[in-house]
């Protein structure tokens, strides 16, 4: 199983080892996820990004803008096959929470968790998260 971490100003990543925590404090468990024979990728702007004038930006490029994506900080899709898992988690970070998961919803054995910049969780319809009572519950 993999634990999910959760802090005031949530950011997860999640290793190829399936261990999702939280990227500032690694140590609050809010949940977790079984996973076997599978593939975890995420891509998210915790690491890799530059800031001007206070502001963040990512590194991942919306390709009809040419513009830093925003609203996103993280996703991490669990898929059979890691060259899509890893295709996939870049373009639902650049599609967003309502389409991106929608995307996601449409295709079989694949699922998401998303992160935005206000910190809510969404995932995909069948993504088993399992909750400690004390962590809020994806949308």
């Amino acid at each position: 199983f993999s634990a999910v971490s959760a802090v005031d100003n949530l950011e997860l990543e999640i290793d190829n080892a399936g261990t999702v925590r939280a990227t500032d404090d690694k140590t609050k468990t809010i949940g977790w996820l079984q996973i076997s024979n599978t593939a975890v990728v995420t891509s998210g702007n915790y690491e890799k990004f530059v800031e001007f004038d206070g502001k963040r930006y990512s590194h991942i490029i919306h390709p009809k803008t040419g513009m830093p994506v925003s609203g996103t900080k993280s996703v991490t899709i669990v898929c059979p096959d890691a060259e899509l898992a890893d295709a996939l988690a870049t373009s639902v970070f650049i599609l967003g929470e309502a389409d991106g998961v929608a995307l996601i919803d449409r295709l079989a054995g694949i699922e998401c968790l998303l992160i935005n910049d206000n910190d809510q969780i969404f995932t995909s319809k069948n993504l088993h998260l399992n909750y400690t009572k004390t962590a809020s519950t994806p949308h």
